[in-house]
């Protein structure tokens, strides 16, 4: 994690000088007329380009095996512990809820020491960085710049909490269809040891599909489309 910090840190400073060396030509070979000045510095932001470039490689590449190497880890250590739980947890929870909060709650973690952390940690020093640098270049652009993030801490504030909301709907909605098609498999397998025949969908279940599809169109589903029995499909 230090490792990406500091590549993160090392790029975004690469992308910061590049502006200043700009300033540089246009105050220095293009209004002494120095074509030799010129070559010398464009090939000077060239250089900052691709050490950027390659920082950034180096990064998401170290970055995605770490994470999802974490994530791996993290997954099997809730499936050992699902597995010691007495079997009174299991009749409490729907699996296709464990299965909802296993597989998405560990991407969230996963997408946020992966990519969340560490952005946070650089965009915050970035800020504060480009702030200073143009306090000290030009004071009254530097003030807008520093108010500009007041609005936008708002709307950002805003969006999160619908998000969050829409979010944990959703998740709920695919909890329950994942409930739902292993209820209905199971069904099926049943019915096909015992000899029976096959079952058109329950009412509640093609209520709950049909609001599946609509997710976080209308504020999610309500408990009372959720199927009273299974069913096996044709």
């Amino acid at each position: 994690m230090v490792w990406l910090v500091l590549a993160a840190f090392a790029a975004t400073g690469a992308s910061i000088a590049v502006p200043l060396v700009v300033q540089r030509v246009v105050d220095g070979p293009i209004v002494d007329r120095d074509p030799t000045g010129l070559w010398w510095l464009g090939g000077l932001v060239a250089a900052f380009g691709l050490i950027e470039a390659g920082l950034i490689f180096i990064r998401r590449w170290t970055q995605a095996a770490s994470a999802l190497g974490m994530e791996a880890t993290i997954r099997n250590d809730v499936y050992a512990h699902l597995q010691r739980l007495q079997i009174g947890f299991h009749d409490q929870w729907q699996s296709g809820q464990l299965l909802s909060r296993v597989t998405t709650d560990l991407s969230v973690i996963r997408r946020f020491l992966s990519f969340g952390l560490v952005f946070l940690v650089v965009n915050l020093a970035t800020y504060v960085t480009v702030v200073a640098l143009l306090i000290h270049l030009r004071w009254p652009l530097g003030l807008l710049v520093a108010a500009s993030a007041i609005p936008l801490f708002i709307l950002s504030r805003r969006f999160s909490k619908a998000y969050i909301a829409a979010s944990r709907r959703m998740q709920d909605e695919l909890g329950d269809v994942a409930t739902l098609v292993e209820e209905s498999a199971q069904g099926c397998a049943r019915s096909r040891r015992s000899g029976g025949g096959l079952s058109w969908p329950s009412a509640s279940a093609r209520r709950l599909v049909s609001c599946t599809t609509r997710r976080s169109a209308r504020g999610g589903c309500s408990h009372s489309a959720r199927p009273a029995s299974t069913w096996c499909p044709t």
